[in-house]
């Protein structure tokens, strides 16, 4: 089984961290249902001078024309990030152990929600 990829971003709305399959265009806040844009960056490749697109957190990428393999300047990456507004706030998943319906199905329970400063 190949391990999907992810990035982080801010939500747009509530601000909580929010993990996205890379390659999304936009992620919707299970919190407060904001869609918020992933943030991207424009990077040229060293060799064959083509424009890529790239999400903001990328340290590494290839050129899909030259095949190319180039590292992202932690200051063109790290600028895009330091767009997001006001401190991260922890996002905080529970998951309860999956029951069964009449029919059988597996039930899953997961609940979503902010860490508050006084939590410890």
């Amino acid at each position: 089984m190949q391990q999907q990829r992810t990035g982080q971003l801010n939500c747009s709305g509530c601000n909580v961290a929010l993990a996205y399959p890379l390659g999304a265009p936009s992620v919707r806040c299970p919190i407060c249902t904001v869609v918020t844009p992933v943030q991207q960056i424009q990077v040229t490749c060293v060799t064959c001078r083509c424009s890529l697109l790239l999400p903001a957190n990328t340290s590494l990428a290839m050129c899909p024309r030259c095949r190319t393999v180039m590292a992202v300047p932690a200051s063109v990456s790290q600028s895009a990030l330091q767009q997001a507004i006001g401190p991260t706030k922890q996002c905080v998943y529970i998951e309860r152990p999956t029951t069964k319906d009449a029919s059988g199905k597996k039930i899953s329970r997961l609940c979503i929600g902010t860490k508050l400063d006084d939590d410890q």
